[in-house]
């Protein structure tokens, strides 16, 4: 988040039972991710989800993991409930560059 750019918000949003909107995050606070690109690397399996950065695992769950196909959000949302709306101190405007994206699905 742009007041924050050192802080990573790995996040697994799911629905329960219910269809009420849930989910589990972990904060990860390494560099200042604004100042250059990072490889980010998600791991999918039917027991766990890890999150990679830069090479080195920064977070596992292994519950509630989907077990049908999900999506993945890559956006520069503004304002909202999470982080809250753009204030005076806001910089505008804002860059959110992707190099590269990559799928691939592993073998057995």
């Amino acid at each position: 988040m742009g007041h924050d750019t050192n802080t990573l918000h790995l996040s697994n949003h799911r629905k329960n039972l219910l269809g009420n909107h849930k989910w589990k995050t972990i904060d990860y606070t390494g560099p200042d991710f604004s100042k250059d690109f990072h490889v980010f690397t998600l791991e999918w399996t039917p027991s766990e989800i890890i999150w990679i950065v830069d090479g080195v695992e920064r977070a596992k769950m292994t519950e509630n993991v989907p077990n049908k196909p999900i999506n993945i959000i890559l956006n520069s949302g503004v304002g909202g409930d999470y982080p809250g709306d753009p204030d005076e101190t806001t910089q505008f405007p804002q860059y959110y560059e992707i190099d590269y994206f990559r799928y691939y699905s592993l073998e057995n």
